[in-house]
């Protein structure tokens, strides 16, 4: 009976860590980032960047009228004098975290499948918890270092839905590792 209930639990776990990790990958279609530009309090123009996008800026060499939007501005986050370190480490932080997510949905499909792989769902799993913190900090860190205010005039970033739900990875990856260890 208590063989059968951890077998249970185990398949729960499993499906959660997947519907988790698909969440963390669908951010590569919403909004992650957003910059506006404000003119005595009010937003002249806006700019959202996709999860899309953040790869699109962080592989291109210059900022071109074939990259979206977003990416240019994501490009320029890159390239700033100042701050490019923390939007450079946010960036790298959401491409692999993606693709963390990415593997651990695969080995939870695995799992679900009668295969074992416990020392890889460990690692995975704290690969996917660290990387998820780094991203969500730096984020945060990169909206607040970018924005430029003065009399309410002048460019504000943010980091809006997407960023958000890059806490849903450190979940997932808790979830991993836990599971592993039984």
């Amino acid at each position: 009976m208590a063989k059968k209930k951890k077998s249970n639990n185990n398949l729960v776990f499993q499906v959660v860590i997947i519907a988790l990790a698909v969440l963390a990958v669908c951010t590569l279609f919403m909004p992650v980032f957003k910059g506006v530009l404000l003119a005595v309090g009010k937003e002249v123009t806006s700019v959202s960047a996709t999860g899309k996008d953040i790869f699109a800026g962080a592989f291109a060499s210059e900022a071109s009228t074939k990259l979206s939007d977003g990416a240019n501005m994501i490009y320029g986050l890159k390239t700033a004098d100042e701050n490019a370190f923390v939007a450079v480490v946010m960036i790298w932080g959401y491409i692999l975290t993606v693709g963390v997510s990415v593997a651990t949905l695969v080995f939870s499909v695995l799992n679900i499948l009668g295969m074992r792989f416990k020392m890889v769902n460990t690692v995975l799993g704290v690969c996917l918890m660290v990387l998820a913190v780094v991203t969500f900090v730096f984020a945060l860190i990169s909206a607040s270092k970018h924005t430029s205010l003065v009399a309410e005039s002048g460019t504000q970033y943010k980091a809006v839905l997407g960023t958000y739900l890059m806490c849903v990875p450190l979940i997932a990856g808790a979830l991993q590792m836990y599971s592993a260890r039984q």
